[in-house]
């Protein structure tokens, strides 16, 4: 589970284009490797080969020893990456209705015409 998580994380951080959820995940990863410099490194390889597989591998392996030695971090990587991939939850069905009749202008006999 954290091996897919760590994986999911680093494709959403090398794949091209934005939203939200791609940058959250990209922002929890960088604030958490900012002070390694280790990870800045890896960081940076991604920034100028974002499809290099050794570059990939290197920054998944260095989320995953900080996720072994940060189990709060990787929980947190972990919901992040869920909400990034998990896919649109459908819209709310709406209830069914009978068609409104359309509107008359005879009066019903039992009301009294409006003057």
């Amino acid at each position: 589970m954290a091996s897919d998580t760590v994986r999911d994380a680093v494709r959403l951080m090398a794949a091209p284009g934005d939203g939200i959820a791609p940058a959250a995940v990209a922002d929890l990863v960088r604030r958490r490797l900012a002070d390694d410099p280790v990870g800045r490194a890896a960081l940076t390889a991604l920034d100028d080969a974002p499809d290099d597989p050794g570059t990939v591998r290197r920054l998944e392996g260095t989320i995953r020893a900080l996720g072994d030695r940060d189990p709060a971090f990787l929980a947190a990587l972990t919901r992040v990456v869920h909400r990034a991939t998990a896919a649109p939850a459908d819209p709310p069905a709406l209830p069914r209705t009978s068609p409104r009749p359309a509107p008359t202008t005879r009066r019903h006999p039992s009301r009294p015409a409006l003057r």
